[in-house]
């Protein structure tokens, strides 16, 4: 938004529209787009399915976003932990933990931390399954 100078009434309409929200809790100023190094195999006139928000150009921020985004760095770090060391290595989870990591030092480091030990617990206890099904 500081490089273009404000948001279409498109753009407003599709991010105060928590239905078009992101599984990581954040908005996008163009979906059907994607960059090619946040989603290579994108189909042209589809939505971006890898919704790797925190990585992209196109993503939104928001309050709300803490929720989903320590929940996904909780499910890095399971990741991190649980699969072998050359996966994760030829894996691009590192990039995407760092630029979670990133844009979460945006928000109050106490609530960062409680929200990512409410998530670990839930994963650890298996109400919860990681996502991992990113290409690598």
């Amino acid at each position: 938004m500081v490089e273009a100078g404000g948001v279409t009434p498109e753009q407003e309409r599709r991010l105060l529209d928590h239905r078009m929200r992101s599984r990581m809790g954040m908005g996008c100023l163009d979906p059907l787009h994607p960059p090619r190094h946040v989603e290579p195999d994108h189909r042209e006139g589809k939505l971006c399915r890898v919704q790797r928000c925190t990585g992209c150009q196109h993503g939104v921020v928001f309050q709300e976003s803490l929720g989903p985004l320590a929940r996904r760095r909780a499910e890095l770090l399971h990741l991190q932990r649980t699969l072998p060391f050359a996966v994760w290595a030829q894996s691009s989870f590192d990039g995407e933990l760092r630029s979670v990591e990133l844009t979460l030092e945006s928000f109050d480091p106490d609530d960062v931390r409680a929200e990512t030990r409410g998530w670990q617990a839930r994963i650890n206890s298996g109400e919860v399954r990681v996502h991992d099904t990113h290409p690598l």
